[in-house]
């Protein structure tokens, strides 16, 4: 249709605007990247076009990280202790055999 680095004006550029705007919506809606490939334009020219079409932007791919559901729950002992940082809460292991506040390391 279009040959690449072929400038695009008038009922050229309309008509190449609807292929791609009709590429992207389709029932089997091609991505920014494939259409670049079928079209040898670049990203920003198709993205351009689009944008230029009024379309509405699909999300990117996804959340890539695994779910929180996926992940095995962690058993907490209850005498846990509890450090509140800035991006989680972080349970520490109580040890039992150090005495806190005691006499330990004090020489007399």
């Amino acid at each position: 249709m279009v040959k690449p680095r072929q400038r695009l004006t008038g009922d050229l550029a309309t008509a190449f605007s609807a292929y791609v705007v009709a590429l992207y919506t389709g029932p089997d809606g091609m991505s920014i990247s494939a259409i670049c490939e079928k079209t040898a334009r670049s990203y920003g020219n198709i993205h351009r076009i689009l944008t230029a079409a009024k379309i509405t932007m699909r999300n990117r791919g996804g959340d890539q990280r695994p779910s929180r559901a996926a992940e095995p729950r962690k058993e907490h002992h209850e005498d846990d202790v509890v450090v509140r940082g800035a991006s989680a809460d972080t349970r520490l292991p109580v040890d039992d055999s150090a005495e806190v506040g005691g006499a330990a390391g004090r020489s007399t």
